[in-house]
């Protein structure tokens, strides 16, 4: 995406740097379309630093995801964000809960939606029951994929695998590669 003015701005808002607000708006999910009218070019814009950020996804009018981040870098070209402190609320199907992953860095892609955690993810999923692994991404059926190292704990049990697919919405979890488990005493 290149970014200029269109003719009609008024001059002040140009020179008052409205171009980072501007950024900013075009960089939040759904807000992809530009009217025709406003044709946009400036390809040495610097990324737009939001702090306290916080996005929104909804299933009709079923919220289904919130995510926070204490800040988000958003690059104009890639419309990649990156995040700082990021905590991801996946709402279940009825009476399942909300799952809960946290993590110290992320990426989401605004075109696509798509998300990755990373830097030791944790996955609350119930009481008593959480996950650890360094990465999860989000793949475009929904589910959250961890290609590394996964330890799934659960109130009487420990599981270890070399990868994880889970569904946030049916709560289920499929380990896979050299899963070992160990029965804890209550």
């Amino acid at each position: 995406m290149h970014l200029a003015y269109a003719r009609g701005w008024p001059r002040a808002a140009r020179r008052a740097g409205a171009l980072p607000l501007l950024l900013a708006t075009l960089a939040a999910p759904g807000c992809s379309e530009l009217p025709e009218a406003v044709a946009l070019v400036a390809p040495d814009l610097p990324p737009a630093v939001l702090e306290g950020v916080m996005l929104e996804g909804f299933a009709g009018s079923r919220p289904e995801l919130r995510l926070d981040a204490t800040r988000a870098r958003i690059d104009p070209l890639t419309r990649v964000a990156r995040l700082e402190q990021v905590r991801i609320d996946m709402a279940g199907a009825a009476g399942r809960g909300t799952l809960r992953v946290t993590a110290p860095r992320g990426e989401v892609d605004l075109d696509t939606e798509a998300f990755r955690l990373l830097g030791g993810v944790v996955g609350e999923m119930g009481p008593g029951e959480r996950f650890t692994t360094d990465a999860v991404r989000s793949s475009p059926e929904g589910l959250l994929i961890s290609d590394g190292p996964v330890r799934l704990r659960r109130p009487n049990l420990d599981l270890t695998a070399a990868r994880m697919r889970l569904d946030p919405d049916e709560r289920s979890v499929r380990l896979s590669g050299g899963v070992r488990a160990r029965m804890r005493p209550r």
